[in-house]
Order: structure tokens, then sequence, then C-alpha cells
């Protein structure tokens, strides 16, 4: 896709402010870098990466963690039409190119933004209809999903990850079986995501 946005790595006041909750992102809009950059004191760290108010004021259905060495890439992922995919992205060890494709109808279909994000960085809020992917770009890389709904395998939607036409920074070293078989986006239709 030649629709493709990248978002400065370092995070903060260069995006509009919208709300206390988060900072949009322009280029996509309702995806959200959530105010909860680790708080620092000579002790270690606090994170908050999740409140009540995160996702429309439901508490997440279920909490995922993932773990990547170098070059793997996982997505891209979302849920059929209806079945509410929210999620909130934490990066909690190592360092990702994240990746968000739009696949919700309308003119912004098949656009794509990428983040560098590691520890530091905020939390993302994806919304519904977009679907999340990334590479890992260290070993032991480590991710926290918290999603708005359970997991229901015959509603998970998605798209092969190397047909969005994102130039990965690393080699790619494993994309497993089930993202194997995912569409091509020239498969997915406007209503697909």
């Amino acid at each position: 896709m030649s629709d493709h946005h990248e978002v400065p790595a370092e995070s903060g006041v260069w995006l509009p402010f919208d709300a206390a909750l988060g900072t949009t992102i322009p280029a996509m809009p309702g995806v959200l870098l959530l105010h909860d950059a680790p708080q620092r004191d000579r002790r270690g760290s606090f994170r908050k990466p999740y409140t009540i108010n995160s996702l429309k004021g439901s508490p997440p259905a279920e909490i995922f963690f993932s773990s990547s060495s170098a070059g793997v890439v996982r997505g891209m992922h979302t849920s059929a039409p209806g079945h509410l995919s929210g999620k909130i992205v934490t990066v909690v060890s190592g360092k990702v190119m994240d990746v968000l494709l739009d696949l919700r109808p309308g003119r912004d279909f098949g656009k794509t933004v990428s983040l560098q994000l590691d520890p530091n960085s905020p939390s993302i809020l994806v919304p519904s209809g977009v679907a999340h992917g990334f590479q890992a770009l260290s070993d032991d890389t480590t991710l926290l999903y918290c999603v708005q709904n359970r997991y229901i395998p015959e509603l998970e939607r998605g798209v092969h990850p190397l047909s969005i036409g994102i130039k990965w920074p690393l080699p790619v070293s494993e994309i497993s079986a089930r993202d194997s078989r995912l569409p091509d986006i020239t498969l997915v239709g406007r209503a697909d995501g």
C-alpha cells in the first residue's frame, strides 16, 4: 500500500492533544498514544497501562503477553465486523516496529502507520477495525495486550503482514503458520475488517 505514515520514534508533545486519556495519531483517527509513561524514581519504575476509561468503560475481557526474538513478525490481526476488538498494546521489554492497518470502511481503508516502540513509549489504544502487527527489533521482546473482547477463533480476521507494503526494518526471521495463511491485502474487502 502506498498510503503509509511513519510516526517519529520520539513520542510526546509534537502530536495534537486529545483529552486526558491520550494523544491521537493524526494519520489514523481513533488510535491513541496513551498517557501512561512509566514513573521512575531511585527504586525503579511503575506504570499503569490500563484504566477503566481506556476501553470505553469496560474492563478488559482478556490479557495476553507475547514474547518474540529479533526479526519475528506477528500480525496483522483484527476481528470480524461487529465483534469489538479494541486493544491496548504495551511494550514491556525489547523494541518493536509496531504497525497499524486501517480496515474500516471509508477512504482510509488500507492506510498504514508504523511506530518504533520500547518500554518507555506510550501504550497504544487500537480501535476495532484497525489491524495490529509488529516486528521485534531485539531479542526478548515482550508485549502486553489488554483486549476488549474474548478471543473467538471463528471471528478472527487479518491480513498477511508481508502484503501491506511495509518495509520491515530487519530481515523477517519467522512468521507463524497461522499468519502465513492470512489473505493478501488485495483480497480483503472494505467490509472484511
